[in-house]
Formats: C-alpha cells, sequence, structure tokens
C-alpha cells in the first residue's frame, strides 16, 4: 500500500477497513477525493508519485496480483464492458454477421459512441457542473469555455463512430472464421478455457498499457506530432471530454490495442473488453482534478510538461525509458529532461528564435482550430478521406460480388492504412519543415540503437494490428462472397 498523505489540518489520512478501502478505484468511500497517498497541505500535483507509480524491480509480481485489478477503476470499465457484450451480443452464428453491411456499423458506433458520451458526461457534468471536485490541477483555470466543450465532444465522437467501426470488423472477422476463438459457453465456465480466458482479461489491462505507451510517444515524434498529436495537445488544462479528443488517425493507433487480441483463440469478449477499456479509460483521468475517482496525476503531468510520462502508472516504461516525472513542481526530483524556457532552437525560415515547448496546433476556439495552412489540409486530405474511400471502395467490390476474384489485393489498402499516415508525415515534414530539428525531435538524443528498437516495437505493436485487422476484415468479405457464390 503506498504511504498515507495528510489532510488540511497536518493528520494521516486513513483508508477505510478492508475490503471496502480502493474498492473499484473508491477512495475512503467517495468518488470525488483525492488519493490517500495525497498530501492535502500541498497544491494539486505537488504530492510526488514516485513511490505510487511502479518500479521496474518486482513490477511483475504486483501486477499480476489480481487483487489489484478489483481494488482499482479497472473493475469498473470490466464491468461496463461485460453489460455491453451481452446486452448486445456479437450474435456470431446469426448468418447475417458475416457480411459487412451498414446496419452492422450503424449498430456498433451506436453502442459505442452512447456508452462514452455516458460515461464521459457523468464526469464533466460532476465536475464542471456541481462542482464535486475543489482541486484543479491549475487552480487559475476556470473550466472549459463552449467553444473548448464542443471542440472536445466532436472529435470525441469521431473517436465512438471509430471504436464502432472496428468492433463491427471483429464481428465480420470471428463471423466469417478468420481466425480461431473459443465459444463464450466454455470461455466463461469453470474450466480450463475459463482459466485461461480470465488470465487473457488481466493480460488485456497489461497489454493496453504497454501499446499505449508505444504508441503515445510515437505521436510525439516531430513529423507525427505536427499533423495528428499536436490536436490532442491543444488541451494543456484537461476536461473529460478531452480525454478522447483525438485526431482520427490517432484514434485508429489508439484503438490498434485490440486488434491484437484476434490472435489469442480465446472469447471474442477480449477484443471488445481491450477496445471498451480504451474507450471508458481517459475520462476521469483528464477531468483536470486531483480530488477525482481515477486521480491521474501521472497524465496530468504529460499535459503540463509534455516530454515526459508518455505511459501510466501502472506500467514502468516511464521509469525504465528515463522519462518518469513525479510531480507538477517546476523541478522534477526525477526527470532532468524537461525542457526550460531558455531552451531555444534558431527557426531557419523566420529567422526568429522560439521556444520549443509551444508547438501546438491551433487553439481551442472555433477559429484557431481552422486550418492556417496547405499542409494540414493534404495531410488530411489524404489520410482521412483518400485512405478511407479506398478501404470502403474495397469492401464494396468484395460484398457486391462483382468478380471472382477482387481487383485490389486486400493487403494493398491495408498497408496503406497502416503505414500511410506516419510514411506520408515524414514525407510531407522533409518537404515543408524548414526548421533545424530533427525528425526524430524530441528523441533525437537516443542512440541509433535505441531509436530503432522503440521504432521497431511499435511497427510491431502499433500499426501492424491495424494492418491485420483490416486485411482480415478484407478477407472476411471476400469469404463471405465466394460462399454466396458457391
Amino acid at each position: 500500500m503506498p504511504p498515507l498523505g495528510f489532510d488540511e489540518k497536518g493528520n494521516r489520512r486513513q483508508p477505510l477497513p478492508w475490503p471496502l478501502e480502493g474498492l473499484g478505484g473508491v477512495v475512503n468511500g467517495k468518488l470525488w477525493t483525492a488519493p490517500l497517498f495525497v498530501d492535502m497541505r500541498k497544491p494539486p500535483g505537488h504530492t510526488s508519485i514516485d513511490k505510487v507509480a511502479y518500479r521496474p524491480d518486482g513490477w511483475q509480481l504486483q501486477f499480476f496480483n489480481l487483487p489489484r485489478y478489483i481494488w482499482s477503476p479497472h473493475l469498473v470499465w470490466f464491468l461496463i464492458s461485460m453489460v455491453v457484450y451481452f446486452a448486445f451480443p456479437y450474435d456470431l452464428k446469426n448468418p447475417a454477421r458475416r457480411a459487412m453491411t451498414w446496419s452492422l456499423l450503424l449498430e456498433r458506433c451506436t453502442v459505442h459512441t452512447a456508452t462514452m458520451l455516458a460515461f464521459f458526461s457523468f464526469w464533466h457534468v460532476t465536475c464542471y457542473v456541481l462542482k464535486f471536485s475543489k482541486r484543479r490541477w491549475d487552480e487559475t483555470v476556470e473550466g472549459p469555455s463552449k467553444s473548448r466543450l464542443f471542440h472536445n465532444i466532436w472529435y470525441c465522437i469521431l473517436g465512438g463512430i471509430q471504436a464502432g467501426v472496428w468492433d463491427a470488423f471483429f464481428i465480420h472477422i470471428y463471423a466469417n472464421k478468420m481466425v480461431p476463438y473459443t465459444d463464450d459457453a466454455e470461455a466463461f465456465s469453470f474450466s480450463r478455457a475459463g482459466a485461461i480466458n480470465a488470465f487473457l482479461i488481466v493480460v488485456v489491462m497489461m497489454w493496453r498499457d504497454t501499446h499505449f505507451f508505444l504508441m503515445h510517444k510515437f505521436s510525439h515524434l516531430r513529423f507525427f506530432y505536427k499533423y495528428v498529436h499536436a490536436l490532442h495537445h491543444r488541451n494543456i488544462q484537461t476536461e473529460p471530454f478531452s480525454g478522447l479528443s483525438m485526431h482520427p488517425v490517432e484514434h485508429m493507433y489508439y484503438f490498434s490495442s485490440s486488434g491484437m487480441l484476434l490472435f489469442t483463440g480465446g472469447s471474442a469478449f477480449l477484443p471488445q473488453w481491450c477496445l471498451m477499456h480504451a474507450v471508458l479509460a481517459p475520462a476521469a483521468s483528464h477531468s483536470g482534478f486531483e480530488d477525482i475517482w481515477q486521480s491521474d496525476a501521472f497524465h496530468a503531468i504529460h499535459h503540463q510538461k509534455f516530454e515526459c510520462n508518455y505511459g501510466s502508472s501502472d506500467m514502468p516504461m516511464d521509469h525504465i525509458a528515463g522519462t518518469f516525472r513525479d510531480s507538477l513542481r517546476d523541478h522534477s526530483s526525477t526527470y532532468k529532461g524537461e525542457w526550460t524556457a531558455q531552451d531555444v532552437v534558431k527557426d531557419t525560415e523566420n529567422k526568429k528564435k522560439q521556444p520549443v515547448l509551444p508547438y501546438l496546433r491551433g487553439s481551442l476556439t472555433l477559429t484557431g482550430a481552422v486550418y492556417d495552412s496547405a499542409e494540414p489540409v493534404l495531410y488530411d486530405l489524404v489520410i482521412c478521406v483518400i485512405l478511407p474511400f479506398l478501404i470502403y471502395e474495397a469492401f464494396v467490390e468484395r460484398e457486391a460480388n462483382s468478380y471472382a476474384d477482387p481487383l485490389i489485393p486486400s493487403w494493398v489498402p491495408a498497408t496503406a492504412l497502416a503505414f500511410g499516415p506516419p510514411v506520408f508525415g515524414y514525407l510531407m515534414t522533409l518537404v515543408h519543415d524548414k526548421s533545424q530539428r530533427s525528425w526524430r525531435w524530441p528523441f533525437h538524443k537516443y542512440s541509433t540503437a535505441t531509436f530503432a528498437a522503440f521504432c521497431t516495437l511499435t511497427v510491431v505493436g502499433v500499426l501492424v494490428p491495424v494492418w491485420t485487422t483490416v486485411y482480415l476484415a478484407l478477407e472476411a468479405s471476400a469469404t463471405n462472397s465466394s460462399s454466396r457464390r458457391v
């Protein structure tokens, strides 16, 4: 158990008796209070999380401790995922599920978007309308403006829709038996298959954190940040809807963690559980407050300091990479690599010195979010319009049963969608960006071997699951068309 903090009067904060304390992530039986390790005498975010975040030494034994997931927010996300899974079943034995139809897409997009909006709205209303939380990370900042809220909700809805598309792909793949899976009756029974499925449910949470670290750190590479991840970082001060406020390309790579679960041979619940975990987890963690259920100082520090805390406190990735920062204090006791106001670069294009930190794309106002140059317009046109249209045409060709063999092999659109966004961003950076920063910035000081290892892991863990999911979904459509011809 982490060390106990102090209340405003200097008294040690005390937990409730076991098993009540921490059940489902609830602190002292309340949803709107700071974690017990927090020293309430200090400003929000100034209590060090160094002894709370997992370290490389012995974390494995702690991670596979099942009670850790019951006495944490994971339990709530899991229960919501189970309710959604059984209330809106995959129904894989229904022959209609073998076709990729608009009704299937509409059904799954509605399920995920509605679940997301309900969960995120709960935290927004309780924090910013009813004002149950008091300790804002930055106490000088007011709540989100109407334009900011509109901006974030819009991109959250796009995220919910894309989560629904991923879910429809999973149904399509499973229904056409493109990958083996365990029937739910067996997977949720007291049997060997049930034990394996329970183990994989825990592994999903471990994989989600690992995948997020790789995806998130990759998104900070300059050539990718500029066109994609900068949108998420318009929210320096976060609020619940900012959690899933991402560029559609980032949504794709963020949800790709679920694609890897297709190959476990377990229940079809596993990729849906991973997907729902990704949809729900950002809400309360981006609340903007310290005194809230799932209070996440770890990620709040990242939004304000940028080049640190890429993963989560549940895994020791940032400790290993040297990017862990323990608090919002000006000088961190654990991270020495942060940029300061004295760190400047000379921009060769306008001959002016510019601070390194302010490299966000646009603002949270409606006018600030409008494209300010042709570069992002070209990027979004190619990546967010042309590539999805290529995928759509590939599905239409297969489902229409017009050809015995598709004119476009499935690997072509799958490769374009999985690898096109970073490759195109890199090429555009080479052509348009005249600054002196390395394309590897802010990881330009890594050795070639370290950087190559990081990129290899990211390709395998983040980009390849996109490729395999799209490829299998297209092949499932081809298989379904072939069976109809026979």
